[in-house]
């Protein structure tokens, strides 16, 4: 039979672990930015239009009809995870969807994804930005600056091209307007999506998006 003091070593590393965790979600989810008392997009009457840049990634047809605005962070699970409902839509109406993807550094911990999204910004300058999205997402919960490295060979991105991308100031500042605007918009949280400039709640399933944008 254990006796007391025993019992105390035994669940003190359990009780560690449990608080843990729970400060890794209280970091993770925390909201972006402070809540500000009067929105500029509200009820459909946008007194502010979302940029679109030339450098913004554009995922699908560009001559696609409709079009997708989406505040994504390549270490959010749930962007992983509508990125993967967004992939199966375009492949079924492959000539109806584009998605204009814009990088919002939500993640901090373990590693900060600000990294990831400046190497996104120059894999689409070498047009890979799709395959950088696609195995970012797959290593979303340890985009360490290595990985990332890796990441860039794998797809195989011209080496001295990314160098000069990466210490280029205009990478640096891209990511930072487009903080700016999610700052504008009060984005606390990722995925958020846009259509025609109205903010959306993204559906769960391919289904439920089809009814949305009306492709039944």
């Amino acid at each position: 039979m254990l006796k007391a003091h025993q019992l105390f070593f035994i669940f003190i590393p359990a009780i560690f672990i449990a608080v843990f965790a729970l400060f890794i979600q209280i970091v993770q989810f925390q909201p972006l930015f402070e809540k500000t008392p009067q929105n500029n997009i509200q009820n459909g009457n946008n007194s502010f239009q979302i940029p679109i840049f030339p450098e913004d990634p554009i995922v699908g047809n560009i001559k696609a009809p409709i079009t997708l605005v989406a505040f994504e962070d390549l270490g959010c699970e749930g962007c992983k995870v509508q990125n993967q409902i967004l992939n199966a839509l375009q492949e079924k109406y492959p000539n109806k969807i584009k998605i204009i993807w814009k990088p919002l550094t939500v993640t901090r911990f373990p590693y900060s994804t600000e990294i990831a999204h400046q190497y996104a910004y120059c894999a689409n300058q070498q047009e890979k930005f799709v395959e950088f999205k696609e195995i970012a997402f797959a290593n979303n919960n340890n985009l360490s600056p290595q990985v990332v490295q890796s990441m860039a060979k794998q797809i195989e991105l011209d080496t001295k091209k990314l160098a000069t991308c990466l210490g280029d100031e205009k990478t640096k500042t891209y990511i930072e307007n487009i903080k700016q605007i999610a700052h504008t918009l009060n984005i606390q949280a990722v995925p958020r999506i846009f259509i025609n400039n109205r903010q959306i709640d993204a559906p769960d399933t391919i289904t439920q998006w089809e009814v949305l944008l009306e492709l039944q």
